[in-house]
């Protein structure tokens, strides 16, 4: 009797990929919770027929390839819409822009409304209306169920694909096709952090609501209404009187915005992660140019056309491969790039040094939220806010938007007199 199969000893084993699902012939993996949120692989012994192609696809089981970077540069896209959409500077929407008017397709993270709930997953595209749906951060873990086998699909009947995700899905996707049928596929994988569980994101929601007496229905991570950098979010909600309307979230008081970024809130793998580092799984890789006011003020101009406007959000791009190449020389024209170094970036980029640091705090954390809630520590989160941080709180959900509205014209008269 062949033995059972082990996908992973340790849960830092596990990136939550979810390829072996898709990769199982018979359909006897599924991703379950655990006590945290975190999905994790489950085999139906009943079901597995032992043929080890969970393995075949597993990150973690096999050789990964990386790439040397070959060029970096601080970049914007030059259609405002694209531009405005994006976290930072617009990269992923304008090479998407470009790939669909080739007639190709791209995957990447959206936001699907389901059952009033918000969720995210990777979906594909195949209009141009529809890539501001996979624009900006979502710094949750997306579902992938489908999407390996889908992309799949598309490669094999001659279609371009460009797949945009975290480091360890670009990874996964790479195994599940066995480089094969890849001539035509493109990737982009972004300078992670690391990632939360779905499970505690809707319940940071469902808190949320209770506090705008309203039902959630979009959500903006990386809102740049006042400047790219402030670090703010954005809600969209319909109230008692079904009229929808968009409320801003300040990081200093969003208990979610403050786990995240303090990386208390990740799953076991993300703190030993493998792909934190400079060689890179993607054709391209992106991220937020951090910094770039101290390594390249030299680019930074608000009126000279040809230098790069700070206040609309600045990436940077790293080239590892000659596909990679491809793809920005494409965009000439589209996109506003100038060179730059794996130096400049990884100042104030760590995660193309090393993984984020597990802090001590984070299991006590979890296992509060497991055995009592969000909202359970989200009083742990007020109870370290200072006075000014408990006022602002007040004021941004507390009070009327006609109220707030009439402050800031206030704060505006005053600072210009």
């Amino acid at each position: 009797m062949m033995s059972e199969i082990i996908l992973f000893e340790k849960k830092s084993d596990c990136c939550g990929c979810g390829a072996c699902r898709d990769a199982c012939p018979k359909g006897a993996i599924s991703m379950e919770e655990d006590e945290y949120g975190f999905l994790y692989p489950i085999i139906n012994s009943d079901c597995c027929v032992k043929c080890k192609m969970c393995l075949k696809v597993c990150v973690y089981h096999n050789s990964i390839k990386t790439n040397h970077n070959r060029q970096v540069y601080a970049a914007v896209a030059t259609d405002e819409d694209i531009l405005n959409n994006a976290a930072s500077g617009g990269i992923f929407g304008t090479v998407a822009r470009r790939l669909i008017q080739d007639g190709g397709i791209v995957c990447g993270c959206a936001w699907k409304f389901s059952q009033e709930r918000l969720f995210p997953v990777h979906k594909i595209v195949s209009e141009q209306n529809n890539i501001q749906d996979l624009q900006g951060s979502k710094y949750v873990q997306s579902d992938m169920l489908g999407i390996y086998k889908k992309i799949q699909r598309e490669l094999m009947a001659g279609k371009k694909v460009l797949f945009s995700g975290t480091p360890c899905q670009v990874a996964a996707l790479y195994e599940f096709l066995g480089n094969k049928n890849t001539e035509s596929l493109f990737t982009i994988d972004i300078i992670c952090h690391g990632v939360p569980n779905s499970k505690m994101f809707q319940e940071y929601l469902e808190y949320l609501s209770k506090i705008l007496k309203g039902k959630i229905v979009d959500w903006k991570f990386r809102d740049k209404s006042a400047g790219w950098g402030e670090f703010k979010a954005a809600v969209k909600y319909k109230n008692k009187k079904g009229i929808f309307k968009w409320r801003e979230i300040p990081f200093a008081i969003c208990s979610y915005y403050y786990y995240f970024l303090n990386s208390l809130i990740y799953r076991d793998s993300c703190y030993k992660c493998m792909f934190a580092k400079k060689e890179r799984v993607g054709d391209l890789s992106i991220g937020d140019f951090w910094g770039i006011e101290e390594e390249h003020p030299e680019y930074l101009s608000s009126s000279n056309k040809d230098m790069l406007n700070l206040t609309k959000g600045i990436s940077c791009i790293l080239v590892n491969t000659v596909k990679g190449e491809m793809l920005l020389k494409h965009c000439e024209g589209a996109l506003k790039y100038l060179p730059s170094s794996m130096d400049h970036v990884i100042k104030n980029n760590a995660q193309l040094k090393y993984p984020s640091k597990y802090d001590g705090n984070r299991d006590k954390l979890l296992d509060l939220y497991a055995s009592e809630g969000y909202e359970a520590i989200e009083k742990n989160y007020k109870k370290g806010l200072n006075l000014k941080k408990r006022l602002l709180f007040v004021v941004k959900f507390k009070l009327p938007i006609r109220i707030l509205v009439v402050l800031r014209k206030i704060k505006h008269i005053s600072k210009y007199k």
